[in-house]
């Protein structure tokens, strides 16, 4: 996963909470700096959030990710139906 970091210098994770312990190592240890949110499909205890916080992280439940999406102003970010041209992959291994 250090490599993968380093490499996309991405901003945001989607995960279980089983990785944020690892998550929270690495930018201890300075080896994700451009890393700054995770989203959770499930539930960290206090301690894990603190630290988390602690090392510049944002946690965010889906849960939430959906809701803010459902009240985002469609006018203001307007959904373009996808075109045969289109490509969108994301593939990293």
């Amino acid at each position: 996963m250090r490599i993968d970091l380093k490499q996309t210098e991405i901003a945001t994770i989607f995960c279980e909470s089983g990785l944020v312990k690892k998550i929270v190592q690495m930018k201890s240890k300075g080896l994700s700096t451009s890393l700054k949110n995770l989203v959770l499909f499930d539930e960290v205890d206090a301690e894990l959030t603190k630290q988390a916080t602690e090392q510049g992280l944002t946690l965010h439940s889906y849960d939430q990710v959906l809701k803010e999406g459902e009240k985002a102003d469609a006018a203001e970010h307007p959904f373009r139906e996808t075109q045969p041209e289109d490509v969108y992959i994301f593939s990293y291994t």
